[in-house]
């Protein structure tokens, strides 16, 4: 009994996780620790009131080896790159912090995730604060500040409850997906026409939101995201394509539409200030761009700790030894990665990631994914979010890099084992 009720109250929390996300980084902090404290207490309890070898007691929630070996590389590479840190007192906070939280969120998600029902629910949780996301956003359009924690709007682009336009688009990237499943759903299914209307309504207003951020990376994702769908179905590969072609028409007008806002209405005094936006982001891609800089500076540090890299979060202490720009990121998660954790680090995190697409790819073509369009939404989602964190600080976000992992665990519970709508692989009610 003890054990069947934490393992709701790590379900409970994740919930709040996915809720308070947009709103709230401490939030964020203490929905995570407590769905991990309740993994932990549930793993602790079955440990020692269990039977047989000690890895059948235990029991880690890896749905195949491989995957877990690779978890477990990514997590030695990290740590090692913090026994060799420049600055070991921030590298140990960070991985103790951070890095820790990350492994095992991810570990959560599956342990509790063992049924359609709860993954059901979650996607139901995604899509309900997606749309106070969403009205946020339409308040600070309109009232020039967001309900939540009365944030501006920054030059004309929209934040809503975040900090940055980027994190907002990066947001609207991944839930795009799940909106766009949750349309298709209602109306293939026929399930009333005030159905259809709402998701309707929230995939477009998601999609205008994301196009007001102005985030080129999100964007990029966005693109990526949906030719993952298609890929993935056949039937809406035509309808997607086109959508696909039709949205790279039209960005380039909305991108110009907000240069000329942003300049029209008076809100740049200088052209200093013009080119702050987005490290450049009303600046054409040439030489003197200031993405390449900090890119070509991560490299540079990157050159002189090949293998171990400088050691984990000290990116921003090491980068003045290399630039007197002011910039605690270079703006693209994985020269950041190699930087602090290394060639070995990066490497681990890449097949870390090879592995939970290639066990994705191999479920759904052997079609034993408890639901292959919800799986197709967060594997589109998941990928979408690996090409955006090329261009902006993704897994540095202490509200976007949970979203990261915990859509890296609904890739691996979606492809897992087919369920029935009611079947739980958790712990029965009188087991304690």
């Amino acid at each position: 009994m003890l054990s069947a009720w934490m393992d709701r109250l790590a379900f409970i929390f994740l919930c709040l996780l996915i809720a308070v996300l947009p709103v709230s980084k401490a939030g964020v902090e203490i929905c995570a620790a407590a769905a991990i404290l309740f993994f932990l207490g549930k793993k602790t309890f079955l440990f020692f009131r269990g039977q047989g070898a000690w890895g059948q007691r235990i029991a880690l929630p890896a749905p195949v080896p491989a995957l877990l070996y690779s978890l477990l590389i990514f997590s030695l590479a990290t740590l090692l790159s913090v026994v060799m840190s420049h600055f070991p007192a921030l590298s140990w906070r960070a991985f103790l912090g951070k890095t820790l939280q990350a492994v095992l969120l991810f570990l959560v998600v599956q342990e509790v995730l063992t049924s359609t029902e709860r993954v059901r629910r979650i996607a139901g949780v995604f899509l309900i604060t997606a749309a106070v996301v969403a009205v946020d956003a339409g308040w600070q359009m309109v009232f020039g500040q967001d309900f939540f924690r009365g944030l501006a709007s920054e030059y004309g682009r929209l934040t809503a409850s975040f900090k940055h336009p980027n994190s907002l688009g990066s947001y609207c990237m991944a839930v795009l997906p799940l909106a766009f499943i949750w349309l298709r759903r209602t109306w293939a299914q026929r399930k009333g026409c005030w159905g259809s209307i709402l998701s309707g309504i929230l995939f477009v207003a998601l999609l205008v939101v994301m196009l007001m951020t102005y985030s080129r990376s999100a964007w990029t994702g966005a693109v990526v995201a949906f030719v993952v769908l298609a890929w993935l179905d056949r039937r809406l590969r035509r309808f997607l394509l086109l959508g696909i072609f039709l949205l790279l028409i039209v960005l380039p007008f909305v991108f110009m539409q907000g240069r000329n806002f942003a300049s029209g209405a008076g809100s740049f005094t200088s052209a200093q200030e013009l080119s702050r936006i987005d490290g450049g982001m009303w600046q054409t891609l040439t030489r003197d761009n200031s993405r390449f800089i900090y890119w070509s500076d991560a490299l540079r540090i990157l050159r002189d700790n090949p293998v171990w890299g400088a050691g984990l979060n000290t990116y921003a202490r090491v980068i003045r030894q290399y630039s007197e720009l002011d910039q605690a990121y270079p703006h693209n998660c994985y020269l950041q990665m190699a930087a602090e954790l290394g060639v070995a680090g990066v490497l681990a995190f890449f097949y870390l990631l090879f592995q939970i697409f290639r066990m994705a790819g191999l479920r759904l073509a052997s079609k034993t994914s408890f639901d292959p369009q919800w799986t197709h939404a967060f594997l589109a989602a998941f990928a979408g979010l690996c090409v955006q964190s090329f261009f902006d600080t993704t897994l540095y976000s202490s509200q976007l890099a949970p979203l990261f992992w915990l859509l890296a665990g609904l890739v691996v519970v979606g492809a897992g084992t087919a369920l029935s709508p009611g079947q739980s692989n958790s712990v029965p009610e009188g087991s304690a």
